[in-house]
């Protein structure tokens, strides 16, 4: 997923309408007016999505052996009580 570009009118819309029972008196028109919000270039928003994606892909892969360890761990519990119960141990 690339990255939006917010345009200056929707930023102001958005910090004017999210405001609530906090009267901020130095943010006003002309502070909004001049909010810039810098926008990656398109070859540094694809960098930044493949980086993301190759972090999704470990993430997964860390969850992967995780939920196999644990697995593997509650097999093993259960083992050792079976021995422990049966007089095995």
């Amino acid at each position: 997923m690339v990255g939006f570009i917010l345009e200056p009118g929707v930023a102001k819309k958005h910090l004017i309408e999210s405001g609530t029972g906090v009267n901020i008196k130095s943010l006003n028109q002309q502070a909004l007016s001049s909010l810039k919000i810098p926008i990656p270039s398109l070859i540094e928003q694809k960098g930044i999505v493949s980086k993301l994606n190759g972090l999704y892909v470990n993430a997964r892969e860390l969850e992967e052996i995780y939920l196999k360890k644990q697995s593997h761990l509650d097999e093993l519990k259960q083992s050792i009580l079976h021995q422990a119960f049966t007089g095995k141990l």
